[in-house]
């Protein structure tokens, strides 16, 4: 296991070297995943252990010049906790840290696009594979621990960063349309 995590965090390392510029095909559309996630953390690394949902999404534009621009949406509820449900969207501009992430990358490499995150410690690999013709596309994502040391994300809507007991997400989604999504928004 603890092999496997490393490989995949030795791949969010040394992936921007491998990147390559976007698909024609893709200019000038919006890509959007969408899922969904539940997770079970300690809320500042404190004692106390916590549960959220959260629908999450994201929409990455593909400029007229190949630049990708990332919004990040996240819905949340938090069970039994009162006022714990609220909604956030983080707007990234190319070569910007996209969502809450310490560091981020968003680069494509033949037909498919890889969107890395690393947090406070672990990351997320999010890999979005096309079909030959760009009109569809599935989505995948791994997440990863640095060696023995627990995952830790901070969280965009308390500011703190939470120690992670466990997470499952399930991508719902993946679609392809013509043109700017974010215009309007």
């Amino acid at each position: 296991m603890k092999a496997k995590i490393a490989l995949v965090l030795c791949c969010v390392a040394v992936w921007p070297g491998a990147a390559g510029a976007a698909p024609t095909q893709l200019y000038g559309k919006t890509v959007t995943i969408a899922g969904s996630e539940t997770r079970t953390f300690r809320p500042g690394g404190r004692d106390e252990i916590k549960t959220m949902n959260a629908s999450k999404q994201y929409i990455v534009y593909v400029s007229e010049a190949g630049r990708l621009f990332v919004r990040s949406e996240r819905a949340i509820s938090r069970p039994g906790a009162k006022g714990s449900a609220g909604s956030k969207t983080i707007d990234t501009a190319p070569g910007g840290t996209i969502g809450v992430a310490v560091s981020s990358a968003a680069q494509f490499s033949g037909n498919t696009l890889v969107i890395t995150q690393r947090m406070v410690s672990g990351a997320t690999r999010i890999t979005v594979t096309f079909d030959p013709s760009f009109s569809s596309c599935t989505v995948t994502a791994q997440q990863g621990r640095e060696g023995d040391k627990p995952m830790v994300i901070h969280d965009r809507f308390s500011g703190e960063n939470n120690l992670v007991l466990s997470m499952s997400t399930t991508w719902s989604g993946c679609s392809i349309q013509s043109g700017n999504q974010f215009a309007g928004h």
